[in-house]
C-alpha cells in the first residue's frame, strides 16, 4: 500500500493524490459533480499560475524601498543633575 502511494506521489504529485482520494471518499451524486468540475478548475488553476510571475513583478515594483529612507541617528540622551 505504501509502495503504490509513494509511486502515485511520485507519478502525480501529492496535491492531485490527495484531491483524487478525496474525490474518492465523496457520496456518488457529488463525486460526479466534482468529476465533471475538473476542467474548469484546472482552467482556473493554469490562468491563476499564468499570472503570478506578472503579479510579483508588480509587487516588487510597488513596494516601498527600504534602502531609500535615511537612517536614524540615535538621539542623544539629557541627563537630569542629582539635585542633592
Amino acid at each position: 500500500m505504501r509502495l503504490r502511494r509513494a509511486e502515485e506521489i511520485e507519478t502525480l504529485s501529492y496535491r492531485t493524490v490527495v484531491e483524487l482520494n478525496a474525490e474518492s471518499r465523496l457520496a456518488p451524486q457529488r463525486r460526479v459533480v466534482t468529476i465533471a468540475r475538473r476542467p474548469e478548475r484546472a482552467q482556473r488553476l493554469a490562468a491563476d499560475r499564468a499570472g503570478r510571475s506578472e503579479r510579483r513583478q508588480l509587487q516588487r515594483l510597488t513596494r516601498t524601498d527600504r534602502t531609500d529612507r535615511p537612517i536614524a541617528q540615535p538621539q542623544e540622551r539629557r541627563v537630569v543633575a542629582d539635585a542633592r
